[in-house]
């Protein structure tokens, strides 16, 4: 008797556990995750021939493009399924090339570039294909800072920024991030392999060095608003903490503690260091 009660016991409960899901079903798996956004992006348009347009253009066109492709939620609409044309300006575009079947975008960013007084100035520009009205969520001019090419990347990098804050409600992009990490250099004094702090951008380009100590330094800790790196350094032949500008490379002041020193980390607002 004693095991019939149990096995109507288990049998009520599996009951009442699957009455609780249908009512409050929970969801999950590895097929859950935020549905892409499909993108239209042709190739920005030098408004000129001449040979370095041409280039940095097609500069800010790869690095665009990779920074879209890598964000995880935009799928690009491949070259192959475009419509044929070149996309500068409004008037070029038919959104009905770009709305139909085996195409099936939902946006579409496009502009043009030239070159004035020594900078790549760029129209770009975002449209919500599924709107009759109010259909440009981005129309700006931006500019490089110069005409090298980190600095046509860190253009590329904003745009995409700007494009996945619009699209997606101002989930901010991480393009124009870097990564602190630790790198052998050379020699010490002693002979033995340096480790300095370098930086690159996110996607590996521009790497170079932070520190160049000839020394031992590793643990880098970016600060909150990614304007100071804390570090540990043994070039005093001592663990000391030391704090410098990715942008001007200045150091900022920090006390020798002495003893085996490690692991800064900062404060959420930047004022302080836990070691």
């Amino acid at each position: 008797m004693k095991q019939l009660i149990a096995v109507l016991l288990i049998i009520l409960s599996i009951a009442s556990i699957r009455g609780a899901t249908r009512q409050g079903q929970i969801t999950t798996g590895t097929n859950q995750g935020q549905v892409e956004v499909r993108l239209g992006f042709p190739e920005f348009q030098p408004k000129t021939g001449d040979p370095q347009t041409v280039k940095l253009t097609a500069l800010f066109n790869q690095v665009l493009w990779d920074d879209l492709d890598y964000s995880g939620n935009v799928a690009l609409v491949s070259r192959s399924f475009q419509p044929a044309g070149r996309f500068s300006i409004p008037t070029d575009v038919r959104i009905e090339d770009w709305t139909r079947a085996g195409v099936n975008a939902q946006y579409l960013a496009f502009g043009n570039a030239t070159i004035n007084r020594g900078k790549l100035e760029l129209e770009t520009r975002l449209w919500d294909l599924g709107v009759t009205q109010n259909r440009e969520l981005i129309a700006n001019r931006l500019s490089s800072g110069d005409l090298t090419e980190n600095a046509v990347r860190i253009t590329a990098h904003f745009f995409a920024d700007q494009i996945i804050d619009k699209l997606f409600g101002g989930k901010f992009g991480i393009a124009r991030t870097q990564i602190a990490y630790v790198a052998t250099s050379g020699k010490d004094a002693k002979g033995r392999d340096a480790k300095e702090i370098y930086i690159m951008d996110y996607d590996g380009a521009n790497a170079g060095p932070l520190t160049t100590y000839r020394s031992i330094s590793f643990m880098p800790a970016w600060a909150p608003e990614g304007d100071k790196i804390a570090f540990i350094t043994f070039r005093r032949n001592t663990s000391d903490i030391e704090i410098l500008s990715p942008l001007d490379r200045r150091l900022s002041p920090f006390p020798s503690v002495g003893g085996t020193t490690g692991t800064p980390s900062w404060s959420p607002d930047g004022s302080r260091i836990a070691f």
